[in-house]
């Protein structure tokens, strides 16, 4: 027979429930077999619980109900005149609720995490278009000149004196426009910056 399997007060209930408690003081009291059978009678109960709050039997949600199962067996004080079964089966009611809820907060933290990286992923790629859209349009504000010398030394790498070379002027030419053009770029920047504060 199963125990706590039945709703209801009948004679078979009360004699399951009276079994229940004789096999769990024989099991505080180191009897195996007796734990053995307690696993054993409350598995069809686990088994609900499992359909109750997941929907399937699943082998590890069974597994883990039997080690809650034992625990309770180990920790029962059969001396508080606690009766096992109803303890039992609110216990392991209620460690199955609280498994469902760790996981359905469990997946929703995932999912908000995997939606914080989405969402990240398109804030970079989003700024740093805005940027390089604000970069040539600033840049398209310079002098040719000054334009090109930017152009190479900080978009293309080159040095001041290999950009000098590559445009056909002197270095103190390349590194006077180079000049120009940042203060004119910082001095653009600052004016917008203060354009969008007032």
């Amino acid at each position: 027979m199963n125990f706590c399997n039945q709703e209801g007060k009948s004679a078979v209930v009360e004699q399951e429930h009276l079994e229940a408690q004789r096999l769990a003081e024989l099991a505080c009291c180191g009897c195996k077999d007796s734990t053995y059978e307690l696993v054993e009678r409350f598995t069809p109960l686990l088994r609900g619980k499992c359909r109750q709050y997941f929907g399937v039997v699943d082998e590890d949600l069974l597994q883990d109900g039997i080690v809650k199962l034992l625990e309770l067996i180990r920790d029962f004080e059969p001396q508080r005149g606690a009766n096992f079964c109803g303890y039992a089966k609110y216990m392991i009611s209620t460690f199955y609720w609280n498994l469902k809820r760790k996981r359905i907060l469990e997946e929703s933290r995932r999912a908000e995490a995997d939606v914080s990286d989405e969402h990240s992923k398109c804030s970079g790629t989003c700024d740093d278009e805005i940027a390089g859209v604000e970069t040539r349009m600033a840049l398209e504000t310079l002098p040719e000149a000054q334009r090109d010398v930017i152009e190479l030394i900080y978009m293309q790498g080159l040095s001041t004196d290999e950009t000098a070379k590559r445009l056909e002027i002197s270095y103190s030419y390349a590194s006077k426009l180079s000049r120009r053009a940042l203060r004119q770029l910082r001095d653009g920047a600052f004016s917008q910056e203060m354009c969008r504060g007032s």
